[in-house]
């Protein structure tokens, strides 16, 4: 059982992660649950369990700019069982190493599960989608 959990308490979950990787903390992966999936925008990024979500990290941890996300838009939903979902939309920011930030529409969906106290990602789906003229 348990309670209802709170759109911002689920925020702050998938805002911590995005601290993580901004800061290319490898504890990023503890976000997740042990079984989870990270699906990114590109073809083939499907990371399905722990090695593969590592091996996708360590991939981002290495380009030349770290990732970071801002939100403009936020839903969540959650019952009594330990499962819930947040969607978010708002921008990925890529900041450089001079300090200079790029911003490119970003979408998010991840599906939460907890583990006692914790919340941890089972589903992380994120996405770059087309602007549209």
């Amino acid at each position: 059982a348990g309670r209802p959990v709170a759109k911002d308490e689920l925020k702050a979950i998938v805002d911590t992660f995005f601290r993580l990787v901004q800061q290319r903390d490898k504890s990023a992966i503890d976000m997740f649950d042990p079984t989870g999936v990270l699906i990114g925008s590109a073809a083939g990024e499907v990371c399905d369990g722990r090695d593969a979500i590592v091996a996708h990290l360590d991939t981002i941890y290495g380009l030349p700019v770290r990732l970071g996300a801002e939100w403009h838009t936020t839903m969540a939903r959650s019952t009594d069982a330990p499962i819930a979902w947040f969607w978010a939309e708002g921008d990925l920011l890529l900041t450089s190493d001079d300090g200079s930030v790029a911003r490119r529409p970003y979408r998010l969906a991840c599906v939460l599960v907890r583990d006692g106290k914790t919340w941890r990602i089972q589903l992380f789906s994120g996405s770059e989608p087309v602007v549209s003229h």
